[in-house]
């Protein structure tokens, strides 16, 4: 699996301080964007053509950043008159930095994405949330979890208490939990609930002896390193129970759960510990430390890949290792490393602490469609299973987000689509959703995958190099309304999985698939859409706001929504429709339409430019 120069996909340089820590400095989230955290700031990288091996446009990722200085601007520092105490705590928060961070699952955030957790040198657990647009951002601050496990203690423990080391999320059943470590030796957890809300509460507390380090979730198991223990722990209730403790000094570069097992990395050595084992095993590695894992092989610092039981798992990540490498982690058919940067070349002067962040395509570029070698990678790509349509509408919302046609796929892509995959998907789509509903795991897993044909489907018409006219095909336009119709039929039929989340999408969806001017909107009108409630009344005569009535600001008295100052109260799929008028009169049939929306709230959906219902055009009042 070596990674060689030719098939790098995207490559920058990063010069806002040293990575966190092996392994952890690179995450990708369950719907694709990488994290690449360092000393000072929180980069989200969100790959837009990820098999591209020569973008065309300078934009290959859309990139935001959370600056730890600007995030701790307001939190003050805490002098300790203690000298003892004060060495403890001192050289960890005087400086702005960052200290752990981890992705939430998806299905937490707006729009059912992904939160991010923080933690800062000082000052609580952090929460993030991108409420606008997960790609461009801004990633918002939205809640911190407070810190009361340690009410009662001396004023020196309360400060140890309240100053966090490690971080991670778990996944219970049908909830989300939090769990975090602090210096005064604290494991904390919080069940995860709205991400609008005032705060988490907390279910469970657990207290070490020493302080905490590394912290590793999995579905009720716990694996926390301390500075003299390795704990296994286990979330009953709301309570953490002790299952097993084994004395270990050596600090950890990699602690994850890999299934029933859990596999930890120390200097020079790799560890993994069976369900059921009284110790773990232990294999010679000839390095540092582990930057991360592929598949199931754990990469070096070198970039030299290996199995958990010491032997060689195949080619090193690249043929030439100059710089140490930081982290390496995939998502589905994409590799992304950090390494250390040359401070030298690029630069005429030395940048201290300067890393290299690459995105390694899984498909050589302009690649022949006649071998059946690649072709079998590119059938990899579009599963033929059940999943597909969350796929669906996961890349073409994706797609329609970063203002690229979701038509721009490859014709042999549309063909298989539209005979192949679209007659029997069409058909099972109802009973797959209601019967896959019951739980959130197949939306979850599929997310990844959604992320890697939209990828693949850029990086299919980029190296064909289509004309723009061909890409804006009729047959195009037809692959569009289709994605889009199994995606609304999807959609609409998840109620019992998250029933008002699923009407919005739904009919976000099918303002989609109306506004693509399409010959196909028979399939996504199969449904009621008049059923749909927008979840809120008029303010004039509380009338219900049905879906068909809310793209012209109206109720069904005939009201017309006017300006309101508490725009954060209506839900996702008003905004977005009002968002698509303007404050305009039809000339035809007289409907009005009021841009009634945030002008900084950005959707996925084009302005609109005719009356949806005669389309004649627009005037001013």
């Amino acid at each position: 699996m070596g990674l060689d120069a030719p098939r790098a996909a995207w490559t920058t340089a990063l010069s806002s301080g040293s990575p966190i820590g092996p392994a952890t400095c690179l995450q990708w989230s369950d719907e694709g964007q990488a994290l690449v955290a360092t000393a000072e700031q929180l980069h989200i990288l969100t790959p837009a053509l990820g098999y591209v091996d020569a973008p065309p446009e300078a934009g290959a990722h859309f990139v935001t950043a959370l600056s730890a200085a600007k995030e701790l601007e307001r939190t003050p520092l805490v002098e300790s008159g203690d000298e003892e105490r004060a060495t403890l705590i001192a050289p960890v928060q005087r400086a702005d930095t960052w200290v752990a961070c981890a992705w939430s699952p998806a299905g937490l955030g707006p729009h059912a994405s992904c939160l991010l957790a923080g933690l800062p040198s000082r000052g609580p657990v952090r929460v993030y949330a991108a409420q606008d647009d997960a790609l461009r951002g801004p990633w918002t601050h939205c809640m911190d979890l407070a810190s009361t496990h340690a009410k009662g203690r001396s004023p020196e423990a309360a400060r140890l208490a309240a100053s966090y080391t490690a971080l991670d999320w778990a996944s219970v059943d049908a909830d989300v939990y939090l769990a975090a470590g602090t210096r005064g030796g604290d494991v904390v957890v919080w069940r995860a609930g709205a991400w609008d809300a005032p705060s988490w509460p907390r279910v469970a507390h657990h207290r070490f002896d020493a302080c905490v380090l590394r912290i590793a979730c999995d579905a009720r198991r716990m694996a926390v390193q301390t500075a003299r223990a390795l704990v296994l722990l286990r979330l009953d209730g709301d309570a953490l129970r002790v299952e097993h403790e084994t004395a270990w000094l050596p600090a950890l570069s990699y602690l994850a759960w890999h299934g029933p097992t859990l596999h930890f990395a120390s200097p020079g050595a790799l560890h993994s510990w069976a369900p059921g084992a009284r110790a773990p095993t232990s294999a010679a590695m000839p390095s540092a430390y582990v930057a991360g894992v592929l598949q199931d092989s754990a990469a070096l610092d070198d970039g030299a890949l290996v199995a958990w039981d010491g032997a060689e798992a195949g080619a090193p990540l690249y043929s030439v290792s100059p710089q140490p490498l930081w982290g390496a982690a995939a998502s589905r058919r994409l590799v992304a490393t950090l390494a250390g940067a040359d401070e030298l070349a690029p630069w005429r002067y030395r940048v201290a602490r300067r890393t290299a962040y690459t995105l390694w395509s899984a498909l050589p570029p302009q690649w022949d469609v006649d071998d059946a070698a690649q072709l079998a990678r590119f059938d990899a790509l579009f599963p033929t299973d059940d999943r597909l349509p969350v796929l669906a509408w996961r890349a073409a919302l994706l797609a329609c987000a970063q203002s690229a046609a979701p038509a721009a796929l490859w014709p042999r892509l549309e063909e298989r689509v539209r005979t192949d995959k679209y007659t029997p998907l069409a058909a099972r789509c109802a009973q797959h959703v209601a019967e896959a509903a019951q739980t959130y795991a197949p939306w979850a897993d599929a997310v990844p995958l959604a992320q890697s044909v939209r990828w693949c489907s850029a990086w299919l018409g980029h190296a064909q190099a289509r004309p723009a006219s061909e890409v804006r095909s009729s047959d195009a336009a037809q692959l569009s309304d289709l994605v889009v119709a199994i995606a609304s039929a999807a959609a609409a039929r998840d109620a019992r999985q998250r029933g008002a989340y699923a009407e919005r999408l739904a009919a976000r969806l099918v303002l989609l698939a109306r506004a693509a001017r399409g010959a196909l909107h028979a399939p996504a009108a199969a449904w009621d859409a008049s059923a749909l409630a927008l979840g809120e009344t008029c303010a004039a005569c509380g009338a219900s706001i049905p879906f068909t009535l809310a793209q012209y600001a109206q109720c069904t008295a005939g009201h017309v929504f006017g300006t309101c100052a508490a725009y954060a109260e209506r839900c996702v799929a008003t905004l977005s429709l009002l968002h698509a008028t303007d404050t305009l009169t039809c000339v035809g049939c007289g409907r009005k339409a009021l841009r009634t929306a945030l002008a900084e709230v950005r959707g996925p959906f084009p302005n609109a430019t005719a009356c949806s219902a005669c389309g004649n055009r627009y005037r001013s009042p």
